[in-house]
Parts: C-alpha cells; sequence; structure tokens
C-alpha cells in the first residue's frame, strides 16, 4: 500500500508507516483555539456522523477516519482538514465525520475505540471539533502503537477549556461499552467498510484522478472551489 497513498487505511490492510508526532503542519499544535467559531454540532443517529457546521448549506463533505490511521492523519494536519473546518465557519458547507475503528482489531490494543469514545463525549459537551482537531496532531507515531490510552486521552482533553468533567472522563474510561463506538462501528460496516480517509462530496466519491489531492491544502482547496465556488 505504500506505493498508492490516496489508499489510505482499508480493513484488509492499513498503512504502518511511521512518522512522528508534529512533522506536520501548526494549525492546532496544542492549541484548540486559533480556528474555532460557534459552529453547530450535532449528532445524526442513523448514520452515527457528528455534523460540524450549518445544517442549511447546500454542500455537505463526508469525511470517514480512523482515529489511529495514518493517512486520516495526513489529511487532517496537511491542511487539508482544517480547510474544511473554515469552509464550514463561512458556512459553505457542513462536514459529516463518520469514525471507524478497525485499526484496533488489525495491530491490537483499544485506542481507536477509546478515541471515537472520547468525540463522542466532547460531542455531548460541545467541544467535538476542537478535540478532533487536537486528536490527529497528538496521534502516536505510528499505527502499530496503541497510544491512544485513557491518560493520553485525559491529557490532550485538559487543553480545551471545559471539556474534562465527570461525565467525559468516565465515557473515555468505560470505551468497551460505549453507545456512540458501537454504533459508530456498525455504521461503518453498513456503509461498506470504506477505507480511510474517503471523502464524499454530497454523498459522491471524489474522482480516482482526485483521490491524491486531499493530502494537499492548495489543491483540496481547488477541488472544493469546484463544489462551493
Amino acid at each position: 500500500m505504500g506505493e498508492m497513498r490516496n489508499l489510505g487505511c482499508a480493513v484488509v490492510a492499513c498503512a504502518t508507516a511511521a512518522v512522528g508526532i508534529g512533522v506536520y503542519g501548526p494549525w492546532w499544535k496544542d492549541d484548540p483555539k486559533p480556528l474555532m467559531g460557534e459552529l453547530p454540532e450535532r449528532l445524526d443517529t442513523q448514520t452515527m456522523a457528528v455534523i460540524v457546521g450549518d445544517p442549511s448549506a447546500r454542500t455537505t463533505v463526508t469525511v470517514f477516519e480512523d482515529p489511529r490511521c495514518v493517512m486520516s492523519r495526513e489529511f487532517e494536519t496537511s491542511g487539508s482538514g482544517a480547510h474544511l473546518v473554515e469552509l464550514a465557519q463561512q458556512r459553505k458547507i457542513a462536514i459529516e465525520y463518520r469514525f471507524a475503528t478497525f485499526i484496533d482489531d488489525k495491530q491490537g490494543g483499544t485506542g481507536s475505540k477509546k478515541a471515537v469514545a472520547a468525540l463522542g463525549a466532547a460531542l455531548d459537551a460541545g467541544k467535538f471539533t476542537e478535540l478532533h482537531g487536537l486528536l490527529y496532531t497528538n496521534q502516536p507515531s505510528s499505527e502499530t502503537v496503541d497510544g491512544f490510552t485513557d491518560d493520553r486521552l485525559l491529557s490532550i482533553a485538559s487543553k480545551i477549556p471545559g471539556l474534562r468533567g465527570t461525565a467525559f472522563d468516565q465515557a473515555v474510561r468505560n470505551s468497551s461499552d460505549n453507545d456512540f463506538v458501537t454504533g459508530a462501528e456498525e455504521a461503518h460496516a453498513r456503509a461498506g467498510s470504506p477505507a480511510t480517509p474517503t471523502i464524499l462530496v454530497n454523498g459522491q466519491p471524489l474522482s480516482v484522478a482526485m483521490a491524491d489531492a486531499i493530502y494537499d491544502k492548495g489543491d483540496f482547496a481547488g477541488i472544493m472551489r469546484s463544489y462551493v465556488g
């Protein structure tokens, strides 16, 4: 899979390139605030998608991700993920984040499940977008490293004012019995278990020719202009 990075992380075989934390763009660093605005966040209970942005936006971008997937990290930290947030702030798009946890099964561990549980709890607290950004800039250096432990996730969450509390901490520590995690896994399977990251615009996948462009902010911005102007 190393020769075709646009394949991302697949259920059958996952990319495991060892890339260090902190070598990507600085838009999140350890501060979740620079790109944050008052973005609506809600859960679609049918698809278990976390929808960020104006629900009346004419364009919806769906992003399938696994929190341990190094290619999901490349998408998010290259600037393309930040560009989607910017477009959502401008009310040009709504973003649907849909989560998988298959890397736990393929590489061992529980980090994907714990991270998804944390994201669900952050949504309940109205802090999903902030935590989502920080998770990818603090992702372990390799998919083989099960680095999203309880303590690590709680440490990352501590950087976000108002997120830590009894409900959030319990959701992270009890991720093995978490309705959001189970629902996300089942929804991912119903969707055909797409590789991560997979990007859909208004329900349609990008063309093969566009697939690699998602890892470059400038190229990805050009693609998005063709949809939203």
